[in-house]
């Protein structure tokens, strides 16, 4: 659902005067504080000739939780490395986990310098329909908006296939006898799904509060693993297997940079970003 809506001349609210510091007058007119964040966001949206439509109920603090959490990082690389260990190695891992963030940075920058001068939480779709040639506007928009909506549907589903991977990890760890099959994995699913849509439609509005809690869980929680991991490892490896070991081309690709390429998936995957419609000031 998009975040604004276009208003018709008549309909426009009056515009709002550019001054080099917040009066009063502006503050009357939004009927908002000129000190809460809440004043920069509904003055931005009132410029671009924008009616406000959805309520953001997310701060500094709960947005960089949640993006923390949507991200995963070091939980989605433990977990999604298979591939990129088997396919590429250790090696190839870490180089494409270098070029993934350098090549996000300059999409991040992109994306700021739009947000610098549309400041709206639209979508990618709303920037295209703004930028593009006035001949192909609604069609690249349109293409933009699907392209987005698969992305996040697709992002769900493999949030979600995680997830189920954990839990059935967790009984096999503490069950040896437990054999898991695929259609586990599949019920499993389902039930996550289940879960974060009733979350969302009953307990949406604490949204904010829960992402905060479960990103401190996020931060603190890598300690203890780490920990783990380096005590009851039988056999470290060298750093010259980590950085220069790039794998036997298990998967039988025709070249070695190949399977690199395509092992660079699991790396990719923790430099998503999810567009916050519902923060303000985007």
């Amino acid at each position: 659902m998009p975040d604004s809506i276009e208003l018709d001349s008549k309909d426009a609210p009056p515009p709002i005067q550019e001054t080099s510091h917040l009066g009063t007058r502006d503050s009357e007119t939004l009927g908002v504080d000129n000190t809460s964040i809440i004043y920069y966001d509904q003055r931005d949206m009132q410029r671009m000739g924008k009616k406000q439509e959805l309520h953001r109920n997310f701060r500094l603090l709960s947005s960089i939780a949640f993006t923390s959490c949507v991200m995963g990082t070091w939980e989605i690389l433990l977990c999604a490395n298979n591939q990129g260990l088997l396919i590429a190695g250790p090696a190839g891992v870490f180089w494409s986990l270098v070029w993934a963030y350098i090549g996000q940075l300059f999409v991040v920058l992109s994306i700021a310098e739009m947000a610098s001068i549309a400041p709206t939480a639209g979508g990618q779709y709303h920037w295209v329909s703004e930028f593009a040639p006035k001949t192909c506007q609604k069609t690249l928009s349109y293409a933009s908006g699907w392209l987005s909506t698969l992305a996040l549907q697709s992002f769900l589903a493999v949030n979600c296939f995680l997830v189920a991977r954990i839990i059935l990890g967790m009984v096999v760890l503490n069950h040896e006898t437990f054999v898991p099959r695929q259609w586990h994995v599949t019920l499993l699913i389902i039930a996550t799904v289940l879960g974060l849509a009733a979350f969302n439609l009953f307990a949406g509005k604490h949204l904010a509060v829960a992402e905060t809690i479960f990103a401190a869980f996020h931060f603190l929680a890598v300690i203890p693993i780490v920990v783990v991991l380096l005590t009851f490892t039988p056999e470290k490896q060298s750093a010259k297997v980590v950085f220069t070991y790039f794998g036997d081309n298990v998967a039988g690709w025709s070249s070695m940079s190949l399977a690199v390429f395509v092992g660079q998936l699991s790396s990719f995957l923790i430099v998503l970003r999810r567009w916050p419609f519902n923060y303000p000031n985007p």
